[in-house]
């Protein structure tokens, strides 16, 4: 793994890095951040794995329709 961390804007010399990756590296925090928020996912409240993953493939889904409208 190779670090994708943008430099400070006061850096003297500002280190290299890839910005399309760090594009997609936000993304993919910011997805996770957003399904943590969910209550019933972060909490765990289904008493079965089955139900747990379904609800959070629910989320998947739901995050990523609203992303494309």
């Amino acid at each position: 793994m190779k670090a994708c961390i943008p430099p400070r804007s006061n850096r003297v010399a500002p280190a290299a890095y890839d910005k399309a990756l760090y594009k997609k590296r936000n993304c993919v925090e910011n997805f996770f951040e957003k399904i943590k928020r969910m209550r019933r996912i972060a909490t765990r409240y289904d008493t079965t794995d089955v139900s747990f993953m379904a609800f959070v493939l629910l989320g998947i889904c739901t995050l990523s329709l609203r992303n494309q409208f």
